[in-house]
């Protein structure tokens, strides 16, 4: 039997690992191709990649560059009696008690909260007002902290976007 019969019927090294006569391996065709299309699918991989990357969040949009929003920082909009809060089970929510003198009207102290908070982050609101031991919360004055941003815009008006604080118009309970 000749070298090449074995060869032929698979006897002898794998093709990819033959040696040349210097003794240095040698690619045979098959292997070649096999790298080449390793390669093209690496590439393909790669390319669908980089477009979609454009979909995820962070990316590049479709979005016209005007609906980004800057919300006015939490400093600006509230002290210690509110807090910003961000975790993975609840989102994103303002949260806090509001106490309020005897003599406040807490419906206008609580609709001016969600008027003034609603100009930061995109968040739930979940504030409620405390005078004399007895809460107000948004229900109480016709608004729900995770209301639909058009519901609240009808309420209070179009939220800043450059991150500048606008003081707001008086709120419906205020007036």
């Amino acid at each position: 039997m000749s070298l090449t019969t074995e060869q032929e019927m698979g006897a002898g090294p794998p093709a990819s690992s033959r040696r040349a006569p210097g003794g240095s391996r040698t690619s045979s065709p098959r292997a070649a191709g096999g790298r080449r299309a390793l390669v093209r699918g690496l590439a393909t991989a790669l390319g669908v990649f980089a477009l979609t990357g454009c979909v995820f969040p962070g990316g590049s949009s479709d979005r016209p560059h005007e609906d980004v929003r800057i919300p006015v920082p939490d400093e600006v909009l509230f002290d210690a009696d509110v807090s910003y809060e961000d975790d993975f089970t609840d989102g994103s929510n303002y949260v806090g008690d509001i106490e309020v003198d005897a003599d406040a009207d807490p419906g206008c102290v609580l609709d001016r909260a969600y008027a003034l908070l609603r100009q930061g982050r995109d968040a739930s609101i979940g504030v409620s007002v405390i005078q004399d031991g007895v809460f107000t919360r948004g229900r109480d004055v016709g608004v729900e902290g995770n209301q639909f941003m058009g519901e609240l815009e009808d309420r209070y008006g179009r939220r800043p976007k450059d991150g500048v604080f606008v003081e707001p118009e008086t709120p419906p309970a205020c007036r």
